[in-house]
């Protein structure tokens, strides 16, 4: 049977066998972030009993989804560290909306912002981090299929046909006819395939998606993702 334990140090415990998962909880210290160059700072935060179950509820969603363990799990194996902190500093209106990341290993960083915002936006962001696991080609070895249906590509493209990203510190390139779960799918390739994972979860919940029109205006990533969840039988 696998197991699914939330613990403070995965290293503390043996793994019975692949199918098992671990799941980190740790508080998190004052921190910065960085979005699209704009300098963003947090609070310490700590874990509450009740946040650590409203966050289980989107865990579950993951683990039926396959009747396995593999989504709560980075693709290379190993825990997910979910690391809270607390709310931005000095916010105004030209700070950007930061309420989680996804720090390659994986660490997870939730904010209370994201509590305060509802269930609907916390489902949403475990989805959408948790989908940072699977972005890179050494991640899925389909993402290129992806990338295609928006015509992702780092070559210079013609305005008539193509919009760049809205990524600083990259340059990507998507058909000006793509479409997106949100607008926050435009950074770049792995946001694209973030939102459009997330968006997949809250259309299967009955959730209504924040930030956009969600699934409803991206049948053929959801259709593509329909196929990435099938491989895994």
């Amino acid at each position: 049977e696998p197991i699914i334990d939330y613990v403070a140090d995965y290293t503390e415990h043996e793994f019975n066998n692949d199918d098992d998962a671990f799941i980190g909880f740790s508080d998190g210290d004052a921190t910065t972030r960085f979005q699209n160059g704009v300098q963003v700072d947090f609070e310490a935060g700590t874990w509450t009993e009740s946040n650590m179950l409203l966050v289980d509820q989107s865990l579950r969603v993951l683990h039926h989804k396959l009747g396995t363990t593999e989504l709560l799990k980075p693709a290379t194996g190993g825990a997910n560290f979910l690391r809270m902190h607390g709310k931005r500093i000095d916010v105004d209106a030209n700070t950007p909306a930061v309420i989680g990341w996804n720090i390659p290993g994986p660490t997870i960083g939730l904010t209370q912002n994201v509590f305060d915002l509802g269930t609907e936006w916390l489902a949403q962001t475990i989805f959408h981090e948790f989908a940072h696991n699977w972005d890179t080609i050494a991640e899925n070895s389909t993402v290129d299929q992806f990338m295609a249906l928006s015509g992702w590509t780092q070559t210079p493209q013609p305005d008539d046909t193509h919009n760049e990203g809205t990524s600083t510190g990259e340059a990507w390139w998507y058909r000006n006819t793509a479409t997106f779960a949100r607008d926050y799918g435009k950074l770049n390739p792995r946001e694209d395939f973030a939102t459009a994972f997330a968006a997949y979860f809250m259309n299967e919940t009955g959730q209504e998606y924040q930030g956009g029109n969600g699934a409803a205006d991206i049948p053929d990533k959801i259709a593509y993702l329909d196929g990435f969840f099938a491989d895994f039988a």
